[in-house]
């Protein structure tokens, strides 16, 4: 398809490379060039790379010797920079997928040719033997086999890849080799990925290692932090449950001093008692020692003088039984004392009892009295309505009539009931219908979310995305803008082959966040917002006429084995497809259904396809500022492994469901007012039947009822 290449030069010496570090001065009589020494190269430093029949370099062998500073090598396109770059990595046992290009190794054997080697000479350190690595490449018709050399032996690929990580050549390190389709992985690196690759490409290991443990020795120390924390909520809590339980056991103390001196007065009360009887006691004994007193005396007047002798006898007679009889009544006298102490404690706890009792039954007897008063009032209300109603009528000859009547509304009724259930069926599979289509329609929002989350947090500076949207969409309700306004673009997207969608996000990744218009005053608007907002977004302004939009259709290239164009693998308003359309060229990037490489070269050439998605891989087609489309190349790398997970989900056209949702549940309010109006008929059927004057109210009823039936219709 393209011009072979004018091969380089077969040896381009150290001098033909611009090293920077060694750069040479004018020589001149005020100006000598001082000597310097040899140059050193470090370990693992490239010192000489020879290339044979690989990509563009052809025969004879070319021989390329760098300095052992910085080194750059400066060409137009098709010279075989990016071909010194995978030869690099190809000849010291790197991955292929490293490089962006073809993954099979015979892709890179220059076109024609069934053999190729990549010699490199990598150095040992000052003092130490250098290292030759010889990759041999062999295509046949079976396939390819690489042999390995080193240093004149054979060797194996494991043995060359354990050298190169010996002395810390890191491919896979984006800070120390960074091939040309890997710049954009390498832009979108945050600080955190960018400060662990330059430590693993400095020095030796230990200075990663030594950062890693420094960051799990800070973790430990956060987690520990947090137990500390943790265990002192824990004693202030603590300290807080002693101080309460304190105060529990303060007022614990108090009840039981409280007791104590409950018990205490109990006690006094019962030594009152007994010094109440004791007091008693005394009396009596002091009455009794009077007696015998008295009859001592009387025994004196008796001895003294025994003339009234009889009398005196009988008076000391009498004085013992006077004296044996108070005996009694002190003996008497002490029981009831103690009788009346038991006595008196049971009476006052009957008082209180009988008084919480009374309390009980005022209460009761008040509400009582209420209600009484109630039911009196509404008893001479009744007796009046009695009093002022008219004599009951005599119906009997309209029962008859009434009866066939009756007969007629029970049949109505029946058939009402037929005509209902029809209509209550008809009615709930409508439900079911709005039922079904409000959970698609939530389904749908579910998913506009999701794509919106995944947009906010795939995509760097998109945080406010979110916030953005709504203050668009309040915009929009006030009127705000003087043209139509869609965005995020990638939200308005539907995807109709979920195949493609990995290729269509891929392609488009850059604008599902941006906005479209159609005014460049509200461009403006929307650009400020973001500004003010941090928000990594952009506003699009397309001048088209953004109401129509026609998709070119690709179904002349089927027989290149062409499944669609990006631009109908998706649907999505006009004016976002303008967008897509002229911002990725959608049009022009073609999705295939096969891997083969000289087919794909045919179309693009034949078709001037600029891109095209392969199951595996993409294809660029790369023109020279030189030598136009004749001097073009391609430029084949792999698919994003994380690529559809935006747009592989689908976006259900939440519009066109709440439509179909509102025109259901529009249709479904006919049978609906069918289904009220037979009900209500029904109703007035049986009112009618209800309202019959039958009784001395008959007429105050059947008023009520048609008032009733008349409010309803």
């Amino acid at each position: 398809m393209a011009r072979s290449r004018q091969a380089p030069d077969p040896e381009v010496e150290e001098s033909d490379l611009e090293d920077v570090g060694d750069a040479a001065e004018p020589e001149g009589p005020g100006n000598k060039r001082q000597r310097t020494s040899p140059a050193v190269f470090p370990k693992g430093t490239v010192k000489q790379v020879k290339l044979f029949n690989f990509m563009t370099y052809g025969e004879p062998a070319v021989t390329i010797k760098p300095g052992s500073r910085l080194n750059l090598v400066l060409g137009p396109n098709g010279t075989g920079k990016s071909s010194l770059v995978c030869a690099l990595c190809v000849g010291l046992a790197g991955s292929t997928k490293l490089l962006g290009r073809a993954d099979n190794v015979k892709e890179y054997i220059r076109r024609g040719c069934t053999r190729g080697w990549v010699e490199t000479t990598l150095s040992g350190g000052p003092g130490a033997r250098d290292h030759v690595v010889r990759c041999e490449l062999i295509k046949s018709d079976e396939g390819y086999r690489t042999d390995w050399r080193l240093n004149g032996a054979s060797s194996t690929k494991t043995a060359i890849q354990e050298l190169v990580k010996s002395l810390n050549i890191q491919f896979d390190n984006l800070c120390q080799f960074l091939p040309q389709d890997k710049v954009v992985e390498f832009a979108r690196m945050d600080q955190y990925e960018l400060l662990v690759a330059t430590e693993k490409a400095i020095g030796d290991a230990s200075l990663f290692e030594t950062h890693q443990k420094l960051i799990a020795q800070r973790n430990t120390a956060k987690d520990k932090e947090a137990v500390l924390k943790t265990a002192e909520r824990k004693h202030e809590q603590l300290v807080q449950e002693n101080q309460r339980l304190e105060r529990d056991y303060e007022r614990h103390n108090k009840k039981k001093k409280l007791q104590d001196r409950i018990e205490v007065m109990k006690k006094k009360a019962k030594w009152m008692r007994v010094k109440e009887a004791d007091d008693l006691r005394k009396e009596t004994e002091a009455a009794e020692k009077q007696a015998e007193d008295a009859l001592k005396q009387a025994k004196q007047e008796a001895r003294a003088d025994e003339r009234p002798a009889h009398r005196r006898k009988e008076e000391a007679d009498n004085a013992k039984r006077t004296a044996s009889e108070l005996q009694l009544k002190v003996r008497k006298h002490e029981q009831e004392a103690s009788a009346a102490a038991d006595k008196i404690s049971e009476l006052e706890a009957e008082v209180r009892k009988q008084r919480q009792e009374l309390n009980g039954l005022q209460a009761e007897s008040d509400k009582w009295t209420k209600t009484k008063e109630t039911y009196r009032t509404k008893v001479e209300n009744l007796k009046k309505n009695l009093a002022q109603l008219p004599p009951i009528p005599d119906h009997s000859a309209r029962i008859a009539e009434i009866g066939e009547q009756m007969q007629s509304v029970r049949e109505q009724i029946n058939h009402l009931e037929g005509e209902k259930g029809e209509l209550a069926n008809s009615i709930h599979a409508a439900k079911m219908e709005i039922n079904r289509l409000q959970a698609q329609l939530r389904e749908c929002d579910s998913a506009k979310y999701q794509r919106l989350q995944s947009l906010r947090h795939k995509q760097k500076g998109m945080l406010s995305l979110e916030d953005a949207l709504n203050w668009v969409n309040q915009m929009k309700q006030q009127g705000r803008f003087r043209g139509p306004v869609a965005g995020p673009l990638g939200l308005d997207m539907k995807v109709k082959m979920p195949s493609c969608a990995k290729y269509l996000e891929q392609a488009t990744f850059g604008q599902l966040c941006n906005f479209a218009v159609q005014h460049k005053e509200d461009a403006d608007t929307l650009s400020d917002k973001f500004k003010e907002m941090a928000l990594r977004a952009n506003a699009i302004t397309i001048t088209d006429n953004a109401s129509q939009y026609t998709t070119n259709s690709t179904a002349h290239m089927r027989d290149y084995g062409v499944v669609c164009s990006l631009d109908e693998v998706y649907d999505a308003p006009p004016l976002v497809k303008h967008c897509l359309a002229n911002m990725c060229n959608l049009g022009n990037v073609l999705v295939v259904n096969h891997d083969d490489t000289d087919r794909v070269k045919q179309l693009m050439d034949e078709q001037r396809v600029r891109q095209v998605y392969t199951p595996q891989r993409i294809v660029n087609f790369i023109a020279s500022a030189y030598g136009g489309r004749e001097d073009a190349s391609l430029s084949i790398s792999g698919l994003n492994a994380a690529a559809g997970q935006i747009l592989g989900g689908g976006a259900a056209d939440v519009e066109e469901v709440r439509h179909l949702l509102l025109s259901i549940v529009h249709t479904s309010r006919q049978p609906d007012r069918h289904l009220k109006l037979c009900m209500l008929w029904q109703t007035l059927l049986m009112l009618f039947a209800a309202s019959m004057p039958l009784g001395p109210f008959s007429n105050a009823n059947k008023c009520t009822t048609w008032q009733f039936a008349a409010t309803q219709l």
